[in-house]
């Protein structure tokens, strides 16, 4: 779990601190219809997601705290909130590159709401709800409700209960 944990913080740092323009070339990169690695990466932010969950002090991970020496609410709370905002970057990049292939197109909007939904409907802050919401509104925007409902498919219901919940919130 050490090493898994580390592996994510890292890749969140470097989403967080390195220089934009040199992600954003990264990530056109893993959109190049010859090698699309997109799906691969958000897999990946899918993965760091999973991880930071578990670190979430709301869950029974006493041992996995002391493993990697504790970390605050808010730490974990910036660990959210960079994959949001990773995603956002991801959908500015990458949309007009596999926006020509419907079946691509599909198959990274599937991707992208899953994970997502996946932060949505874990424990967080308002503030990394409102970021998640945002880059679901920014995600839903640019691909359209058409592929928003051929990509969530059996998976169209839960977004509802997540969201009305999340309507019903007070923090928000």
């Amino acid at each position: 779990h050490r090493v898994r944990c580390l592996w994510f913080l890292s890749l969140v740092y470097i989403l967080q601190e390195g220089p934009e323009v040199l992600i954003r070339n990264k990530l056109r990169e893993f959109c190049k219809p010859m090698g699309n690695r997109v799906n691969d990466f958000i897999a990946i932010l899918k993965m760091s997601s999973i991880t930071f969950q578990y670190l979430i002090p709301n869950f029974k991970n006493d041992e996995l705290l002391h493993i990697i020496g504790g970390m605050t609410k808010e730490f974990i709370q910036e660990t959210f909130n960079c994959l949001a905002a990773s995603v956002i970057l991801l959908i500015d990049e990458c949309f007009d590159i596999f926006s020509c292939d419907y079946k691509a197109l599909e198959s990274s909007a599937a991707a992208v709401f899953d994970l997502l939904l996946h932060m949505l409907s874990s424990p967080q802050s308002s503030v990394t709800l409102l970021r998640t919401l945002g880059g679901s509104a920014h995600s839903l925007d640019r691909f359209g409700a058409r592929v928003f409902l051929a990509a969530t498919g059996h998976r169209f219901q839960h977004w509802g209960r997540i969201i009305l919940s999340l309507m019903n919130s007070t923090e928000l």
